[in-house]
């Protein structure tokens, strides 16, 4: 159940910056690549959208379970911060690597709004 509700979580985080992914112009260095690039994100936003399991973010801490939200961002920072004490540098990188990319998704759901984020453009 966890695992499901994980990939519940990433999916609604990718679908909520669909339109943010679709604008965005992406450069892998070589030319022919980056075309395929946009095709593969386009491909993968349109199987996510088929999904119809999802939840509304904004209805899962309302009421009594509000304070749930910070219980959840406190967990989640301990784990982060168990995840730097992992003995075996290869699982602390992946276990950083999952966190960090999980953690990326709950600022998207929690902390995004997606209409301003499609008007963004990323500057290098």
């Amino acid at each position: 159940r966890n695992l499901y509700f994980i990939y519940l979580i990433e999916l609604r985080a990718l679908m909520k910056s669909a339109p943010y992914l679709v604008n965005q112009a992406y450069y892998t260095g070589k030319v022919e690549l980056d075309d395929y690039v946009r095709q593969l994100v386009a491909k993968l936003l349109h199987t996510a959208s088929t999904f119809r399991h999802s939840f509304n973010e904004r209805q899962l801490f309302r009421g009594e379970r509000a304070a749930l939200k910070d219980a959840m961002r406190t967990q989640f920072r301990n784990i982060s911060r168990i995840m730097d004490c992992v003995g075996c540098e290869k699982c602390r990188l992946w276990g950083k690597i999952q966190t960090q990319g999980l953690g990326t998704a709950l600022k998207i759901l929690f902390a995004w709004d997606s209409t301003v984020a499609a008007r963004r453009t990323l500057t290098r």
